[in-house]
């Protein structure tokens, strides 16, 4: 039994190999078949790309609109305004000067640096005692001179009755010659010449004209003395006007609306003729003397020039009365020379009650002398034009404008008035067109363009705005 072999049946093995062996050949097969059904199916997806190439179609670049800022312009009449600079002097200055000498007694309390004084105030006295003396002395004088004057006009009259009476002798005398020539006549004697003589009363007759010649030449004598006598006394009333005027000099007033500029003598000072005790400038009025360019001259109004009246001027002086504040004037002249180192044009423009004494003290706009002011001149109004900023006028003589297909036109104007923040045009725009404020970096002509407005962005860029406007309207 133990050497007894076990036999186990040979046929279930074989038929097991033979099994795994068609297994594994049926694998290939199928690996083979998807190997090739994968190779066709990539060739013909090949084949397909091969023969169905995709193409690019060609399309239009689209265009790229510049985003510009635009405002509307029309036609207006435009008033033009000329703008320039100038400084404050004064319409009136004076050197105060006695016209006595002698020593100052009195010195008003205004009478300093910044003082005003009304026409007729009193500002400085001398001593007037001296003059007093003086008043009194020819008022002797003039008393004495009129007494003489009297005297003479006495002598006059007595004179007068000399020359009268010796007439009055004359014709007596006369008279007794003809009654001696009838009666010789009717004698009929014949006598010697020198009888005759003596009869006929010749001698006598020679006599009475001689008196009465000297009677006439003493009336002319004391004629002369008596005319004499009254020129003598009206050289004693000239005298005495004169020391009158002299005492009244003694008191110096102001001779008009003033403000002490600057003093130069005090209390107690010997002053002669002619020396200066202050100077004086009028309170009335100040001038502004503008400097502006010759070509600006056409625009304003000036008297005596192209104008009987004067332009209205706004004066200006923000450091001392803020932005806001000013002052009105008129142009009064134009100076004769330009200004040497400008080469500019002056103009005087009168500003009345400069200190603003006539305003209440809460409105007072006082304009300092020798302050610089800015001034602005009401020139003459222009018909027609489009006032453009200065900022969107391109190389001096061209706008940029932006059409009804959204491009842009480049555009030549004529410019009628050129400003320091406008410029009026006057051909080139016409009513509506779209002005482009903004600036472009290559502007070419008929580049497209687009606002903000169009875009719908309101919010974040400026829209469609009329000319003349600080800042473009927004939409929400």
């Amino acid at each position: 039994m133990a050497g007894e072999k076990v036999q186990t049946p040979a046929s279930p093995a074989r038929g097991a190999g033979a099994t795994s062996a068609a297994q594994i050949w049926l694998r290939r097969v199928v690996r083979v078949l998807l190997g090739g059904l994968i190779l066709a199916a990539g060739g013909a997806i090949s084949y397909y790309w091969l023969t169905h190439r995709p193409t690019a179609r060609r399309r239009p670049p689209e265009g790229h609109a510049t985003l510009v800022e635009v405002c509307r312009v029309r036609p207006e009449t435009q008033a033009i305004v000329v703008r320039a600079l100038g400084t404050a002097v004064p319409a009136r200055i004076i050197q105060l000067a006695p016209r006595v000498g002698g020593e100052i007694v009195h010195i008003s309390p205004q009478f300093v640096p910044g003082g005003r004084f009304e026409a007729g105030d009193v500002m400085v006295r001398i001593d007037p005692k001296d003059f007093e003396l003086a008043v009194r002395r020819q008022e002797a004088e003039r008393d004495r001179r009129a007494a003489e004057v009297e005297q003479r006009a006495a002598e006059v009259i007595q004179r007068a009755g000399d020359v009268v009476r010796c007439e009055s002798e004359l014709a007596i005398e006369m008279g007794q010659q003809s009654v001696a020539q009838r009666e010789y006549e009717l004698l009929g004697q014949v006598v010697r010449s020198g009888d005759e003589t003596l009869i006929l009363r010749k001698p006598q007759l020679r006599i009475a004209e001689s008196a009465r010649e000297a009677a006439r030449a003493a009336r002319r004598s004391a004629e002369g003395a008596s005319r004499a006598a009254r020129a003598i006394k009206g050289t004693a009333n000239v005298a005495l006007e004169q020391a009158g005027l002299d005492l009244e000099r003694t008191t110096i007033r102001a001779p008009f609306n003033t403000m002490v500029q600057s003093r130069q003598v005090n209390l107690g000072s010997q002053v002669s003729v002619g020396a200066p005790l202050a100077t004086l400038v009028g309170t009335d009025e100040y001038w502004v003397q503008v400097s502006l360019p010759v070509d600006q001259l056409k625009w304003i109004s000036v008297p005596e020039f192209n104008s009987r009246e004067g332009s209205t001027v706004r004066v200006y002086c923000e450091s001392a009365w803020g932005p806001e504040a000013l002052r009105t004037g008129r142009v009064a002249r134009l100076m004769t020379a330009l200004e040497p180192q400008g080469r500019m044009a002056r103009l005087l423009v009168t500003v009345a009650d400069p200190l603003g004494l006539e305003a209440d003290s809460s409105q007072r706009r006082p304009l300092i002398l020798d302050s610089y002011v800015r001034v602005q001149i009401d020139g003459q109004a222009l018909d027609g034009v489009v006032r453009v900023p200065r900022t969107a006028l391109r190389d001096g003589r061209r706008v940029w404008v932006m059409t009804e297909d959204r491009t842009l036109d480049i555009r030549d104007v004529t410019i009628a008035w050129s400003g320091n923040d406008h410029v009026y045009v006057r051909e080139g725009l016409a009513d509506g067109d779209r002005l482009i404020t903004s600036n472009l970096a290559s502007p070419v002509q008929g580049m497209a363009l687009r606002t903000a407005e169009a875009d719908g962005a309101a919010a974040q860029a400026p829209a469609e705005r009329p000319v003349g406007d600080d800042a473009a309207e927004r939409k929400p």
